[in-house]
């Protein structure tokens, strides 16, 4: 059971509209990507990530919304829902 990443170049666009599709609910999936990023990663299992916290947004929050933006030298990706959250 040991994963070895296989790093590539892939668009960050193609690659959250990838994972938007392979939702169990993609209609309920929001994407917010710019234009023309790439980023060096195992699609495979950014996508495996991704996909698991979108699905936990759509239980819980009933739309999931992604978020990629450049951060200086890498990417950050943002998965929210607009459930109620854990209380204080």
């Amino acid at each position: 059971g040991v994963l070895t990443p296989a790093a590539s170049s892939v668009s960050v666009a193609d690659l959250v509209e990838g994972v938007r599709w392979a939702a169990q609910e993609p209609d309920q999936v929001l994407v917010v990507t710019p234009e023309g990023g790439r980023i060096v990663t195992d699609p495979d299992l950014l996508s495996r990530a991704l996909g698991l916290l979108i699905d936990n947004a759509i239980k819980y929050g009933g739309i999931a919304e992604v978020r990629a933006r450049r951060v200086d030298d890498g990417w950050v990706f943002e998965v929210r829902d607009r459930g109620a959250g854990f209380p204080s």
